[in-house]
């Protein structure tokens, strides 16, 4: 199995646009989270670096929340149609 490729290498901006990119995957906001642990854990940062870091690590996190919500009311639609199919 090859592998994937990276398709984001974006630098997360401080400030009013705290954006992620629009067409981010959740595997990929899952790799830069296990990205960000480990430059926490290996790197001697700067409180400020670090701090950053966090922001960057709660946006991401934030990002999968609403991408599992949004997959849970999709299901939940689903069986809700198929038990009103069996009705």
């Amino acid at each position: 199995m090859p592998k994937e490729t990276k398709k984001h290498d974006w630098e997360f901006q401080t400030g009013s646009g705290d954006e992620l990119p629009s067409d981010l995957t959740m595997e990929e906001a899952f790799s830069r989270l296990d990205q960000l642990l480990s430059e926490l854990d290996s790197e001697e940062n700067s409180l400020e670096t670090t701090f950053e870091k966090y922001k960057e690590g709660l946006a991401l996190v934030r990002f999968c929340e609403e991408k599992v919500r949004a997959i849970e009311q999709q299901l939940q639609t689903l069986e809700n149609e198929d038990t009103d199919d069996r009705s």
